[in-house]
C-alpha cells in the first residue's frame, strides 16, 4: 500500500499524522528500552531484515497470512535472519493499533501483531476500529483499563513514531518494505524473492569449511 493509496482508502488524514511526525522525539527508545525494538528471530543471526509495515495495510495482513510463516520456519527460527519490526503507520488507525501491541509486552508482541493482521478486514469494517483491535488485546493479556492508558500515552506514541521517521530516512515510501544491507525491497515480497535476496547473502556470511 502506497500512501497515496492511504489518502484515498483509509479513514483517518495522513496529513495529520505527518504533523505527529515532525514532532516525535528521537529518544524515546532510547529512554525506555521497554518500548524500543520488536523482533523475531536470533539477536547474532548472521543477517537482518528490517520490516517496514502499517497494520491497516492489505498487502502487510497478506504477508503476515501467507508468507510470514514459511519465511519464520525456514529463516528465523532456523537461526539464520533476524526481522525487526518497524511501524510505518499509513494512518491514524494504524498508530493506535501499533500501540496497542506494543502495550502487551515484548513476548507477546508478534502474536497480538499476528492476530491483529488475520482479523484486520472485519476490524476495519466495523464501527470504531480502534476499540475492536482493544478487544484483540485483552486476548493477549492487555485489561480495558492497560488498553486506555496505552492509547493515551505519548510515550508509547513516539517509540511507533520513531520508527516511521527511521522509515522517512530510509526512503520508504510504501509498505510493507523490507531493508535487507543497504537495499529497500517495497512490496510485498514472495518467498522466492527472499530466497534471492537472502541465500547470497547467507553463503557470504558463512564461515569456509574446514578439512
Amino acid at each position: 500500500m502506497t500512501i497515496s493509496d492511504a489518502m484515498r482508502s483509509l479513514k483517518a488524514p495522513l496529513a495529520a499524522l505527518t504533523i505527529l511526525l515532525g514532532v516525535a522525539s528521537t529518544s524515546t527508545a532510547e529512554a525506555t528500552p521497554a518500548l524500543g525494538e520488536r523482533s523475531d528471530g536470533r539477536a547474532d543471526a548472521p543477517v537482518t531484515v528490517i520490516a517496514f509495515h502499517s497494520m491497516t495495510c492489505p498487502a502487510c495482513a497478506k504477508f503476515k497470512r501467507e508468507t510470514w510463516p514459511e519465511l519464520k520456519a525456514r529463516y528465523v527460527d532456523t537461526g539464520r535472519i533476524r526481522v525487526v519490526w518497524r511501524d510505518f503507520p499509513l494512518d491514524r488507525v494504524a498508530l493506535q493499533w501499533a500501540k496497542l501491541a506494543r502495550c502487551v509486552g515484548e513476548d507477546r508482541y508478534s502474536a497480538c501483531m499476528q492476530l491483529i493482521y488475520q482479523r484486520q478486514p472485519e476490524l476495519l469494517r466495523g464501527q470504531d476500529p480502534v476499540a475492536g483491535a482493544a478487544r484483540l488485546g485483552r486476548l493477549a493479556g492487555l485489561s480495558e483499563e492497560d488498553s486506555r492508558a496505552c492509547l493515551a500515552d505519548k510515550t508509547v506514541e513516539d517509540s511507533v513514531l520513531n520508527d516511521a521517521l527511521e522509515g522517512q530516512r530510509r526512503n520508504v515510501r510504501s509498505t510493507p518494505t523490507f531493508v535487507v544491507g543497504d537495499r529497500a525491497y517495497p512490496g510485498e515480497l514472495h518467498m522466492d524473492a527472499f530466497e534471492r535476496i537472502l541465500d547470497p547473502m547467507l553463503r557470504q556470511s558463512s564461515p569456509p569449511a574446514t578439512r
